[in-house]
């Protein structure tokens, strides 16, 4: 089970009116993690194996989206291209990031205000929900 569906989203979340945790990594188990992890601790997800399938779920419903977990190694677009893309798209350049990499020092060079956190991967359980209550409250706050 791979946890996505049409072209790499998983969007079943999208239809609450809470904001979700859009998860975007191309690896398929670190992905299905992070899902669980954050469903687990009572948060709504929504998925994404690539950066372009992260476009489309924000786009799908802006509103939904409260805080984005990125891998910064991905094929095609990865997340310092989806990161300046990002940058340029209404409502979604104020998204909040927490940054997953293999390599924290990717993140941490890049010049962006809207990461919150960089997080080594494999991801410390206990880091993630941290991360991730740190910036959903305000979010959630806000509906």
């Amino acid at each position: 089970m791979n946890g996505a569906t049409d072209g790499g989203l998983h969007d079943g979340a999208l239809e609450f009116a809470r904001p979700a945790v859009l998860v975007v990594d191309d690896d398929d188990d670190a992905r299905l993690a992070c899902q669980l992890i954050l469903e687990k601790a009572g948060y709504r997800t929504v998925t994404a194996c690539s950066g372009e399938a992260a476009l489309r779920a924000y786009r799908l419903r802006p509103e939904a989206i409260g805080l984005i977990v990125l891998d910064m190694m991905m094929p095609r677009m990865n997340g310092g291209d989806f990161l300046a893309l990002k940058a340029r798209v209404d409502g979604l350049a104020q998204v909040p990031v927490v940054v997953l990499s293999a390599t924290p020092e990717v993140g941490r060079a890049l010049e962006s205000d809207d990461i919150k956190a960089v997080l080594a991967k494999p991801v410390r359980l206990a880091e993630l929900l941290a991360a991730v209550e740190c910036w959903m409250a305000p979010q959630a706050a806000r509906h």
